[in-house]
């Protein structure tokens, strides 16, 4: 489908997978609107809820174009409007575990406290003063090494 400003668009086949568009003959498709559940529409809003977040933090998988899940009404209004259908494996990618696990790794990746500061700016030793006993100060006898055991 193209778009008035030259864009090309993929259209979505609602009988293939809805995330990767392609038959799988060995996996089936889940579908959650034949859920035996009463809300129908929860596994499309988890569904579409990770897709977001996946998207802001820039770690959807590359199968998955966003642009084609949303016919204008949102991602969850667009999968419940279509019966969408997905294979386990490819909703594997992006279930809320794996969310998880990729909101940790970005936490890691940014600095918590901005940057590194050094606590003291004193340093043990310094290359200027030779070694000198610390409690009398003089350095005319040979020194010893002392620790404490606590």
């Amino acid at each position: 489908m193209d778009d008035p400003e030259g864009i090309v668009t993929a259209k979505t086949e609602w009988r293939l997978c809805a995330l990767c568009q392609e038959s799988i003959s060995e996996e089936p498709l889940q579908c959650p609107a034949d859920s035996k559940r009463q809300d129908i529409g929860a596994g499309y809003k988890t569904m579409a809820g990770n897709l977001e977040k996946f998207a802001n933090l820039g770690c959807i998988p590359r199968e998955i174009c966003l642009s084609r899940l949303n016919e204008g009404g949102g991602i969850a209004a667009t999968l419940i409007k279509n019966n969408a259908r997905w294979h386990r494996s490819c909703y594997a990618l992006v279930n809320s575990t794996r969310l998880k696990r990729a909101g940790k790794r970005e936490k890691k990746k940014q600095p918590i406290g901005g940057e590194n500061f050094t606590r003291s700016n004193a340093n043990a030793y310094t290359k200027d003063t030779s070694p000198s006993c610390f409690l009398c100060e003089s350095d005319d006898q040979p020194l010893h090494c002392v620790t404490t055991l606590g």
